[in-house]
């Protein structure tokens, strides 16, 4: 079996998007309003989940990071790595920030400031435990949007109101595009690793599985950049770990060579 698939798979924890235009918005920033006092009045964050993908979480104070909103085109973004961007969109229950795109929700905001999704403020919720990849949430609330109240009952409702962006929040905001920018860059370190794994177990074919002809086996990395952004974004939907996939790719290669 040729390993230009795999390389394929492998490749999609790099951060390798096509470009895309620079939107145009200005800085807002969310808080949360809630009847529960343990929330209301806090501010919110994303953190990495996955590929490409940040969740969005309750902060533990009213500091709350400055994303962006496009009025014209009503959806709301965040830098990402150099000339990229995550959009605001919703999966699964999940709120996230991603760089598959909008997801087609209509972002738009009343007259005292709540975020509406499609007309309506409600459906927002914070949740703990909801399985997220990294189990932020069983010590912190994840933003959660069902349009089905039962599906929350366990969860707090909120709404999201946008206020005056603050100066921390700004700062807010420049540290999470820092931290998805070295995410990006770890993520290509950890392909380069495996393409160049792949490489060398050329050398050792026939030590491993005697029976195989090393030339069946393809280790040219430019089948490993063939990746397009169709594939990439089927991996964010997986909510594929970067390092954690790479390392996946290598140990089903051992077992294919």
């Amino acid at each position: 079996m040729r390993f230009s698939v795999l390389s394929s798979i492998a490749i999609t924890s790099k951060i390798a998007l096509a470009s895309l235009d620079s939107p145009s918005g200005s800085a807002v920033s969310l808080y949360v309003s809630s009847s529960s006092d343990e929330i209301d009045g806090l501010g919110i964050y994303n953190i990495h989940e996955g590929a490409g993908i940040n969740y969005v979480f309750v902060s533990t104070s009213d500091s709350t990071t400055d994303l962006y909103y496009d009025e014209s085109d009503k959806f709301i973004y965040q830098p990402f790595a150099s000339g990229y961007y995550q959009y605001l969109s919703t999966s699964s229950g999940i709120v996230q920030l991603t760089v598959s795109g909008n997801d087609g929700g209509v972002y738009t905001f009343d007259d005292d400031g709540y975020l509406l999704l499609n007309g309506s403020s409600d459906g927002f919720y914070a949740c703990k435990n909801t399985n997220d990849p990294y189990r932020y949430s069983q010590t912190s609330y994840e933003v959660m949007y069902y349009d089905d109240e039962s599906k929350a009952s366990s969860c707090l409702s909120l709404k999201l109101q946008k206020k005056a962006s603050s100066g921390s929040s700004s700062a807010s905001a420049s540290s999470s595009a820092v931290a998805s920018s070295s995410i990006a860059a770890a993520s290509t370190t950890a392909v380069a690793s495996v393409v160049s794994t792949v490489e060398e177990s050329s050398t050792v074919t026939s030590t491993i599985c005697p029976s195989c002809v090393a030339g069946s086996v393809s280790t040219s990395s430019a089948d490993a950049s063939s990746i397009t952004l169709a594939t990439l974004e089927g991996a964010a939907a997986m909510n594929v770990k970067p390092v954690g996939f790479a390392a996946a790719a290598l140990g089903v290669a051992a077992l294919l060579i």
